[in-house]
C-alpha cells in the first residue's frame, strides 16, 4: 500500500454523523407522512438560502437511509415542500450555486459531500445570531 493511498477517496464519502449535526437542530423527517422534512422552531428562523440548504441537506440523509433512490431535487419540489415562494427559491439557488455550496447534476440540485464543513460553520453562526450570541 502506498502512503498516498490515504488521501484519494472515491465518490466523496458522507459523513453521516456530520450530516445528523448539521441537520438534527433544525428539523425531523416524519416517515409516517411520505418522508416529509419538518422544519422546527429553530429551523423556520433561518433566512431562506439556509433552510433551502436543510432541504437539500435532508435528501442526502434519506438517500443514505435508502428511502428515496435520487438526491437531486428541482426548485419545483423545494418550492412545493418548502412553503418558499419561487422568487425566493430562485434567486437563493443562484446565490448558493455561485457560492459553490450547491451544484447540478442533470438539473437537479444537490449539495456536494465535500461542503458540509463549510455548511456546519454556516448554520452554527446563524443559529447563534438567533441566539444572540
Amino acid at each position: 500500500m502506498d502512503e498516498l493511498d490515504d488521501i484519494f477517496t472515491r465518490g466523496n464519502t458522507l459523513d453521516a454523523k456530520l450530516l445528523t449535526d448539521l441537520i438534527k437542530p433544525y428539523l425531523v423527517i416524519d416517515l409516517d407522512d411520505d418522508n416529509r422534512v419538518v422544519l422546527n422552531e429553530a429551523g423556520y428562523e433561518l433566512t431562506a438560502e439556509n433552510q433551502i440548504l436543510l432541504y437539500l441537506l435532508s435528501r442526502k440523509a434519506l438517500l443514505k437511509k435508502g428511502l428515496i433512490d435520487e438526491e437531486g431535487i428541482t426548485p419545483a419540489t423545494i418550492i412545493s415542500l418548502s412553503g418558499l415562494k419561487g422568487g425566493t427559491v430562485h434567486p437563493a439557488l443562484k446565490s448558493l450555486r455561485t457560492k459553490g455550496l450547491v451544484t447540478t447534476r442533470n438539473s437537479l440540485y444537490i449539495i456536494p459531500n465535500h461542503q458540509l464543513y463549510k455548511l456546519k460553520k454556516r448554520l452554527l453562526k446563524e443559529g447563534e445570531a438567533k441566539d444572540g450570541r
